[in-house]
């Protein structure tokens, strides 16, 4: 075992968190504790039961299920040379600096065009995927994801992951943000919650169109849209016709500041000048107790 160092973005990696939560295997544990048991290269002799004893010596688990688990993900790679197996993590290069005395590794390579991998059936933890793959802390190349029908899109139904990664690209462009962006967990959770409602695909491509539009009119950040998700459906199947000096928002200028801002924003509001006003009534209660009046 060698001493490895952790980056933060390890913690909040979803690919590796979702793995856990289909397999309920110590993913995330087993995938750090195999940057200890792989020499300088990031290779490693694929010996289930030997690295478990190191890696988790007092779990009963079947470590070979694990090593499965993250070579279906494309998290590491089951290759052959002659008659022995070994593993392989592709990201280990890119996040993890080597102390100069650790000793060159004994073990053959793995070449990707010329090594024999093991044809591997996912069914044992779930279908595979690689679109998490050899990036950040085990993030990989995107993959070709599966479940779109003939124009590409997505069956919310049939593949729930590929519906939330599609879904999640689309509204950071609404948004300008970057495919890479690290979304906070609150984002990701109300993103679920969205996807949870199965919206119609004709209402999300004309919620798309509204803020492609220019509207100057929309939510400011993504939490805030998907917060308010079903409100902004509406708004996007409303007809497009706007009156000539509001643009559809109330004249009174205070309605329609709280119509931009937001229900919650409005509420909020509401809330702050009713305890203003109980304010007020419980001062004027106790002048009212000492029998002065305003012209004593």
């Amino acid at each position: 075992m060698r001493i490895r160092t952790i980056k933060p973005e390890f913690f909040t990696h979803e690919g590796l968190f979702e793995a856990e939560q289909e397999t309920k295997l110590p993913i995330r544990i087993a995938f750090a504790g195999l940057w200890c048991v792989a020499d300088r290269e990031g290779r490693f002799k694929w010996e289930p039961r030997r690295i478990g004893v190191q890696i988790l010596p007092y779990d009963a688990i079947d470590f070979s299920r694990v090593l499965h688990a993250l070579t279906t993900r494309g998290f590491i790679v089951k290759y052959r040379v002659n008659d022995a197996w070994f593993g392989f993590i592709p990201s280990f290069s890119k996040h993890q600096v080597i102390n100069n005395r650790e000793s060159d590794s004994v073990l053959p390579g793995f070449e990707e065009n010329t090594t024999i991998t093991e044809e591997i059936d996912a069914s044992g933890t779930r279908e595979a995927r690689d679109d998490h793959a050899g990036q950040g802390e085990g993030k990989g190349r995107e993959g070709n994801k599966e479940g779109k029908g003939k124009e590409g899109r997505v069956d919310l139904e049939s593949s729930p992951n590929a519906a939330f990664e599609e879904l999640k690209t689309r509204i950071g462009g609404w948004f300008k943000r970057r495919e890479s962006t690290v979304w906070s967990p609150k984002e990701i959770k109300a993103l679920k919650d969205v996807i949870a409602l199965k919206t119609p695909p004709e209402d999300i491509d004309a919620l798309e169109a509204r803020y492609l539009s220019g509207n100057p009119y929309l939510r400011r950040d993504i939490i805030t849209l998907l917060n308010n998700w079903n409100t902004e459906i509406d708004r996007a199947k409303q007809p497009t016709a706007q009156p000539s000096l509001n643009h559809g928002q109330p004249s009174d200028p205070i309605a329609r500041r709280n119509s931009l801002l937001g229900d919650d924003v409005a509420e909020q509001q509401a809330e702050a000048a009713r305890i203003s006003r109980a304010k007020d009534e419980a001062a004027m209660r106790r002048f009212e107790a000492t029998g002065l009046t305003p012209w004593d």
